[in-house]
This record gives C-alpha cells, structure tokens and sequence, in this order.
C-alpha cells in the first residue's frame, strides 16, 4: 500500500512538471520593412507574476505595444493558468534576425526565425483609405496542385457593417486556408490596418485560370469642410463603398510527360510509414496480425491519396479495414493523411513475403519524380491448426478437450457405441432438417445484386456519354455509379475505381482516360470500347461477390 501511495504522489508531481510549458509563436516568419509581426509568449501552468525580459529584442526591433492576458481552469481542485504576453514588433532594417529564448522560472522557449524584406508598396486598388491586393503563389501551378492565393485588406479608418465575398475561378475547387492575420503598415508615412486571409485553389484542368478577387462592400465615415465666408463648417455622412483587387491569371499546367502512374500527386512532400500490432519475433499461426500503413502529403487533400492495395498471399487470409482520411491545414499548406490498416492471419506455418509498396509522386519544388517506399517484408509464423481445433475454438473449454485428441480404445465399449450411434442420428435429423427448410430457387435477384433504379440511371448516362466521347461526363457518371453501387467505400477518382477491380482491361481503360483528362493530349478516343470494358469488369465484379449460379446481370440488356 505504500509503494502505491507513493508511486501515486510521483505521479501526481510529474504530471504537473509535465503540463508546465513556455511557447513562443510568431503570427508571420516573414515581413517587409515597413510592416509589423506580433510575437506570443504562452506560459501554462501554476498563476505566476513574473513576467519575461523582452530586453534582447530591443536591438533588432522597435516594440509598438504589449499586451498581457490570462485564463485560469479549474478541475478537481486543481487550478492551472494560461498566460499570454503578446509584442508587437516592427523590424529596424532589412535581414533574417532570431527571437532569441525566453525564460521563466525553470522554463525557457524555444528561438524563432523572422525574415525581413525590402520596404514595398502594395499592387492596389480601391481609395487612398481602404484597399485591397491580392497574389498567389506558386505563379504557375500544376493540375490538382496546392494553389495558395493571399488576400490583403488595407484600412486607414474603420469601415461600418463590412461585407466580404469569396474568391471564384471556373474548374476549381476553393477554400479557406488557417486563419486570419491582423498587422500594421506603413505606407507614405501613412498607417494602415492589415488584414490576411488565405485560401487555397486546387486546378482541376490545364490551361488558362483566372481567379476573380472578393468583393469587400460597406460604409465609411466621410466629412467634407465647407467654407462660407470667415466661418468653416464641418458635415459628416456614411459613404457607402464596393471595392475589390485586380483578378488574377495563371496558366495551369498539365501533367508532365514523364509521369506514368495511374494516379497524380503534384505535392511539396510525402511520406509513407508503418506500424504492427504485436511482436513480429512471436507470431503464432492463426492469430492475426495487424498492419497500419500512414500516408501523409503537404499540398494535397486527403481524397487524392491513392488506395493501397492489400497483398495477395496464398499462404494467409488478409483482411482489409475501411480507410481513415483527413486533411487539415497548417495556416499555410493542406496537410493530407490516409491511414490503411490489414489484418494477417496465416494458414501454414512458415515465411510469409509481403511485397514492396511503392508510391511515385511529383514534387512540385524540384519539379522532379519521387518514391515513397515500403521495403519488402517476412514474417515468420510458427506452431500448428488442426482441423478439429478450427472449428470448436468457439466452444466452451470443457467440450473442446473432451472432442480434441486422438481416438482411444474405450471408443469399442458398447456405451460408447451407444452414444456415437445416437450421435449420428442426430446428424442425420439435422442435415434432413437443413434440406427440407431450405428455400426454393426463385428467379428474383437478390436486393444486393439487383440494378437499383438509380444505378440503371447512371449506366444510361454513362453509356450516352461513351457513345459521344465525352471525357468529363463519362468521368463524373462512373464516380457516380460506383458511389451508388458501393457506398461503404471512398470513391473520389478513377484511381479508387480501379481499386474495385482486377479487370486489367478496365483498369487500362480508366488509366488512358486519366491520362486524357489531364494532358493537353489530341489522342482520339473510344468511348465505346470504354463502354465495353466496364460491362465486362462489373460481370467480373458480380461473379467474384456470389457464389450462386441463378443472380442475373447487375442490368438488363435492354437498358443500354
């Protein structure tokens, strides 16, 4: 009872040393001479009065103002604060300068970096008093790339019940990126107000892209000075204001040449890692095992990672778990993440190969094809399953002992004659019982396999589309069918299609429509034979999930 007592109060002292931390933060990494930055100091842990030495700063920056805030939380009798001292920082010259370390108490903060560039004059439109500007970067994005476009708003007064629009850009997809920033500039010797806000614009063709600027409408307070002989008067009135910054257009790039795998991953990085249950020095046969496989991109979206495919083994039964995606942002970049996982379960003893993972992507910074890569890997699996020990693990232990094991002479007595003999025909009144309960075969296709009114809808659709040749629709009417025929699964691209199927024909179909979507390509295609090739892999499909003879085609003949 002691060692728990004081193991408990060890504890209960390490968490608090544990929960104890000083950060620093900086709203920006890089600003231009004329503009401010706000640094953050956060201290959490137990109510303090000391304040930090923000001495070292004063070489490199002229401190505009501090603020001081703090929260406190209480829980089970226990108070903890949060401390936040913010410093508003504008930068004496030019350079790349260090937030040095700050300490408190026992505790000290980590550097930072700030960049300062060149005093500019922002690209505007709009009055002298409220205007905006706009940029996006990189200048000359790739299809389905990450496109970070910036937005400025410039205010020398308050703006009355302000209003601002969303950005537009035809075939793409637009939103929001972190949170907004707030800062001060000087520009002609005049203080503006700086609001940032980002988003992100993700092309979804080549080509020509023009990105139409929001719209910030509202009221300013305006006074005009009339003069009437030796006496001035001063009249004050709401001005009503519309104003917006200069569209932008760039021209998207297609995919390059170069690329030939079946999907397209345009992004800043991406890695690929792996984790097991259990110990892989100690795998028993018949027990599962489980492995996690995490990929994670900067500059995508969660729904572009690719499907990983699970391995193929003869000697092991493989089941696959339903995908986990999510994508978040760091304020400046889309951080993507797709977690599979697949359960092992070995049916012979011995080596199991599992195949080397490769996932090819294009790095937008060196322009330049990488693969992320999983080695190959052996697992080992040892012991032995009998057949009897298969079907009665689920039995209660007593049974399963009297039922496991090698036949022994007392099975010649006449009692255990008696019993074996009554034993089977109990047998054979259940497998009687089995046959003549049995339904009759009926010519009605079963719920899951019959062609749903909506599936037949999108198989019209698609097979008008093939038949025009019409690269976009015949695209969007196979998501939507599948979508609708597989709603347990994430269907986003033609990638996730291919998944599905082991049709080879298909999947070199939907790969050459891929390519002709996305490539300023002039090749003739077929729809036709795309058509084709899709009735024959959902017929592959179909036969693959049943066992029956008597399920008819997932669509009639004379839908088409």
């Amino acid at each position: 009872m002691k060692h728990i007592t004081l193991f408990s109060i060890l504890f209960f002292y390490f968490s608090i040393a544990q929960a104890e931390a000083l950060t620093a933060s900086l709203d920006r990494d890089s600003l231009s001479l004329n503009e401010t930055a706000q640094l953050t100091l956060t201290y959490d842990g137990k109510k303090t009065d000391q304040r930090p030495n923000l001495t070292a700063l004063r070489k490199d920056f002229d401190i505009l103002g501090t603020g001081h805030s703090t929260q406190h939380h209480s829980y089970n009798g226990k108070t903890t604060s949060i401390t936040k001292w913010t410093v508003n920082l504008k930068p004496k010259e030019e350079g790349t300068f260090t937030i040095p370390a700050f300490k408190l108490s026992h505790l000290q903060s980590q550097p930072l970096t700030l960049t300062v560039t060149p005093a500019s004059l922002p690209d505007t439109t709009g009055s002298d008093d409220i205007f905006l500007e706009a940029s996006i970067t990189p200048s000359t994005p790739y299809i389905q790339s990450q496109l970070t476009y910036l937005l400025k708003i410039f205010l020398k007064r308050n703006i009355q019940s302000p209003q601002l629009t969303e950005p537009t850009a035809n075939n793409a997809t637009i939103m929001a990126l972190g949170e907004d920033k707030n800062y001060t500039k000087i520009i002609r010797n005049e203080t503006y107000q700086v609001l940032e806000r980002r988003y992100v614009i993700i092309p979804q063709e080549s080509g020509e892209l023009t990105v139409t600027s929001p719209v910030l409408s509202g009221a300013i307070l305006k006074t005009d000075t009339v003069d009437q002989g030796p006496r001035q008067f001063f009249s004050s009135k709401w001005e009503p204001i519309r104003i917006g910054a200069k569209n932008i257009t760039t021209s998207v790039k297609s995919i390059p040449s170069t690329w030939k795998a079946p999907w397209w991953l345009p992004a800043k990085t991406l890695t690929i890692s792996e984790q097991w249950s259990g110990n892989l020095n100690q795998l028993a046969l018949g027990q599962p095992v489980t492995r996690t496989i995490t990929l994670e991109a900067v500059g995508l979206t969660a729904e572009q990672l690719p499907q990983i495919k699970a391995p193929s083994l003869t000697q092991a039964n493989v089941y696959v778990d339903k995908p986990t995606l999510e994508t978040k942002t760091n304020g400046r970049d889309l951080i993507a993440k797709r977690v599979e996982k697949f359960a092992i379960v070995a049916k012979q003893s011995g080596s199991i190969t599992l195949p080397e993972i490769n996932i090819p992507w294009w790095d937008i910074n060196t322009q330049k094809i990488h693969t992320a890569t999983l080695p190959q890997y052996n697992l080992m699996f040892t012991g032995t399953i009998s057949h009897t020990e298969n079907n009665t693990s689920a039995l209660p232990q007593k049974i399963v002992e009297k039922t496991v094991g090698t036949a022994s002479s007392k099975l010649s007595t006449p009692k255990n004659r008696f019993w074996i003999a009554l034993a089977g025909l109990f047998f054979i009144l259940w497998i009687a019982t089995l046959f003549f309960k049995r339904p009759k075969t009926t010519k009605n296709i079963a719920p899951e396999t019959q062609a749903s009114p909506n599936l037949k809808h999108w198989i019209k659709l698609l097979k008008t589309a093939c038949l025009n040749n019409d690269l976009l629709k015949t695209r969007e009417y196979l998501i939507q069918y599948f979508r609708e025929k597989f709603p347990e699964r994430s269907i986003n691209n033609l990638s996730d299609i291919e998944a599905l199927t082991e049709h080879q024909k298909f999947q070199q179909e939907c790969r050459t429509l891929t390519r002709l979507l996305y490539r300023e390509d002039n090749t003739p295609w077929e729809g036709r034979n795309f058509f084709t090739s899709f009735k024959d892999a959902i017929k592959s499909i179909q036969k693959k999930s049943s066992n029956t003879e008597s399920l008819t085609k997932l669509y009639p003949e004379g839908d088409y």
